[in-house]
This record gives C-alpha cells, structure tokens and sequence, in this order.
C-alpha cells in the first residue's frame, strides 16, 4: 500500500510529528511495509480532498492504487495524524484494509484537486471551525468542555493567584502539590484531538492526582502565556511553592505545546 505525506516547511504541526516520529520509532519501522511519497510545499495541494486545508495531512491507497478510507482522531480533519502514535495506529489500520475491506473501484481513484489560492497558511490551532463533541472512552461521558467526567473532575477551581508573567511568574500554592495550568481554545482542533487522546489514553488521568490542575479555556487563558507563544494548547508547571518549573515539549519552537497523553504525561512525570 501507498502512504501520502503532504507537509509545508511553515508548518509548526508538522515539525512536531516530525519530531515525534524521528524520537519514537513506530511509524519508522512500519514504513517497510509501505510505498512512502512525502511531499513538502505547494506541489501537494493537488492530493488534498476539497474543503481539507490544514496540515500535516496523511492519505492511504490499497497495493492495488485504491483509496483507504483511514481517518484521524478530530472529526473535521480526517486526514490530520499528530504525532507517530497516531500515524503508526493508522498505518495498521490501512494494513488491515488493504487485505480485508473492499475499497472503491479503481477507475474512481485519482488525485483530488483544490484551488492553491484557497489554501492558507494556517495551522489547526489558529483557524476556527466549528465546534464538535470530542471522542472518549466506552461508556465515557464527554462534557461540555470535550473532557471526559473522569478527567473534569479532577480539575482544581478556582484559578491560583498569580503574580507577573511566565517565565517569571509565581503563583500561590493551594496545597504541597505541583500545578500544572492547561490553556486550550474551543475552536481548536488540535486541542480537541487532545482532549480525545487524554480521555481514550489513561495516562494524564493517573498522573492528575498528584498535581492540582487548572484548565482555562478562552481568551481568559492569554494572560497565562509567555510573550511570543500565542498557539494552543498549552501547558505551564509550577512546583509546589508555587514557582515555574521548565518543562518543555518535544518541538523547541513551541515549548508549551504537549499534543497528546503520552507527551503530557510524561510532562507531567518531569515536573514531579
């Protein structure tokens, strides 16, 4: 089977799955399965499917040339994979596929073209869409807040006390626990597919107890942020007296950013 891997140089989410699939290895061992074509820059506007104007962007055809209709996690993005766990998972998937599922007749495969004009340089936590209901767990109840209850539950309010501006910010320490604030936006899709990964993946909500959590979602968020990092999601730590601990993410130009369970849990156990 084939593996399209449309990327932009400008791209800070593709940077990071990038980063993620150089570190963990998965998808890397599974490629010798697959016919690879990487394509960075303009040039893979024309294997976009209409409407789909983010990246990075993943599209699987059978051994035959058919499309595989292998989805991401975020529901408005079908085509976005955000860090190698996610793209390795749809890699077996389209494996499955190929040998298994019958896909549409060949003579209807072919690329997908969209207007060049009408794709913007933007990633998914700058662009607004509309709002949907973020995945979970079997027998989960998803909240408003695209959490699910287990992990909502968990979150601390009212916000600590703070005083100046990350990285020289403190806050009151509301007990001898660390803090972990946890900024996202409600039109975010990469936030979304967070919430989805944190509510299906188990890691974060053992690591909560241990932590007093805030989640602040909006624009009451911004003044949270170290100057320069205006992206979402975001998470800052402070130790337990209430002072910023440096704990950084996977992608050096974006060192607040944690795009699923398994980096912000293991964010979480570095602030410990």
């Amino acid at each position: 089977p084939m593996m399209v891997l449309l990327m932009q140089p400008w791209c800070s989410f593709c940077k990071h799955l990038q980063a993620t699939i150089n570190n963990r290895g998965k998808v890397r061992a599974m490629m010798q399965g697959f016919h690879v074509l990487h394509i960075s820059g303009d040039e893979g506007i024309d294997w976009q499917e209409p409407g789909h104007e983010y990246y990075p962007q993943v599209y699987f055809y059978s051994s035959k040339g058919e499309p595989l209709h292998v989805e991401g996690s975020v529901a408005e993005q079908a085509h976005f994979f955000s860090d190698d766990d996610d793209l390795s998972a749809a890699m077996e998937r389209a494996l499955l596929l190929d040998k298994v599922v019958d896909t549409e007749p060949a003579s209807e495969m072919q690329p997908i073209l969209t207007n060049p004009q009408q794709t913007e340089k933007k990633t998914p936590q700058t662009e607004k869409k509309t709002e949907k209901t973020t995945a979970g767990p079997r027998n989960s109840i998803i909240m408003d807040s695209g959490f699910d209850l287990l992990i909502e539950d968990q979150f601390v309010t009212p916000l600590p006390q703070r005083k100046g501006i990350w990285p020289s910010s403190t806050i009151k320490a509301a007990n001898d626990k660390p803090s972990m604030i946890l900024l996202t936006e409600t039109w975010c899709d990469t936030c979304k597919s967070l919430k989805t990964s944190l509510n299906t993946g188990g890691k974060v909500r053992q690591e909560m107890k241990d932590f007093n959590v805030y989640h602040i979602e909006g624009e009451e968020g911004h003044d949270w942020q170290e100057i320069g990092n205006g992206y979402v999601p975001q998470a800052y730590f402070y130790s337990s007296k209430g002072e910023p601990l440096h704990v950084k993410g996977p992608v050096e130009d974006y060192k607040h950013f944690f795009a699923d369970d398994e980096e912000l849990a293991h964010a979480m156990g570095a602030a410990l």
